[in-house]
C-alpha cells in the first residue's frame, strides 16, 4: 500500500499571500551568517545590536529549512525577491512554510531583512 503525502497539502499554503513579500538582505545590518560545514545552508546568524562597547550579540541557531532559505537570501545591492521564489532556489517543502514565515519576520524586526 502506498500513500502519497503530498495530496494532504493545502492548496491555501502554495498561495499564502505571505510568501509575496519581496525581501532581500539589509545594507549595513551588523550580521554575520554563519555556513553550514557542508557549505550549502546557514546554520546561524549572529546580530550585534547597540554600539560601541555595550554592545550585545544576539545568536539564532537556524533549522536545515530555514538555514537553507537564508543560503538563498538576495544581498542588499541585489534585486528583492519573493519568499516564494527564495523557497524554490532552496527547495523548501511546503510543509516549512510556518518556519520560514517565522524566521522572516523575526529577522524583519531586528532589522538584518529589508521588503519592498
Amino acid at each position: 500500500m502506498i500513500i502519497d503525502l503530498a495530496s494532504f497539502t493545502h492548496d491555501e499554503d502554495i498561495n499564502d499571500t505571505r510568501l509575496r513579500l519581496k525581501i532581500r538582505e539589509k545594507r549595513n545590518a551588523g550580521i554575520k551568517f554563519t555556513t553550514s560545514g557542508s557549505n550549502d545552508y546557514i546554520s546561524s546568524v549572529t546580530i550585534w545590536m547597540s554600539e560601541g562597547r555595550n554592545r550585545t550579540e544576539r545568536k539564532i541557531n537556524l533549522s536545515i529549512p530555514k538555514g537553507k532559505f537564508l543560503f538563498y537570501l538576495h544581498f542588499p545591492n541585489a534585486d528583492y525577491l519573493s519568499i516564494k521564489q527564495i523557497m524554490r532556489k532552496a527547495q523548501a517543502d511546503n510543509a516549512n512554510i510556518p518556519e520560514i514565515i517565522d524566521i522572516v519576520n523575526v529577522l524583519i524586526e531586528l532589522g538584518v531583512i529589508e521588503n519592498s
